[in-house]
């Protein structure tokens, strides 16, 4: 498992800035807390997996291409699990909840995330499309994540019995 001495290891190695650093934290700690709720309703998902893939998700933000880049990283390091995990953290469309996997996870809280801490989608989102280089096909993709996002943290609530606002902030 990637622990929090490992993942400075990496952080130092990669000199990932602290503003990364302290960004990862908090979706480490925010997908740890999605992630026990869903065992707790019945779940049977790999916190162990979940939380190093959170630690290290952009330990290479810096590079194009980061969630790629980051996954070789993870696997010249030995940790090929968590290193898929973090390559399609950028790209992944959401499973099913009823098939929800430690992928889902990991993406669900680095959208809702901002900076280091929990702000809920819709805050992220109008925090990505206030940022000037924003196309309008963009936007569009954007707003598109937005609502599938909603939607998917809906129906995670109705399991779990929780809202999300409740568990996280």
């Amino acid at each position: 498992m990637i622990t929090k001495e490992i993942q400075e290891q990496m952080f130092d190695e990669y000199k990932t800035p602290e503003h990364v650093r302290r960004h990862c934290n908090a979706v480490t700690e925010t997908a740890l807390r999605i992630g026990r709720a869903l065992n707790a309703a019945g779940y049977h998902l790999d916190l162990d997996l979940i939380e190093g893939a959170a630690r290290v998700h952009d330990v290479c933000r810096t590079a194009e291409q980061h969630a790629t880049v980051g996954a070789e990283f993870l696997i010249a390091h030995g940790y090929p699990a968590e290193a898929e995990l973090v390559r399609g953290h950028m790209t992944h469309f959401f499973d099913p909840v009823p098939e929800i996997k430690e992928l889902d996870v990991l993406c669900l809280a680095d959208r809702v995330v901002k900076e280091d801490q929990y702000v809920g989608i819709e805050e992220r989102m109008k925090y990505l499309l206030a940022k000037p280089n924003v196309t309008p096909e963009w936007a569009d993709r954007i707003r598109q994540a937005m609502e599938m996002t909603q939607v998917y943290i809906n129906e995670i609530e109705a399991v779990i019995g929780t809202a999300f606002d409740d568990l996280l902030k």
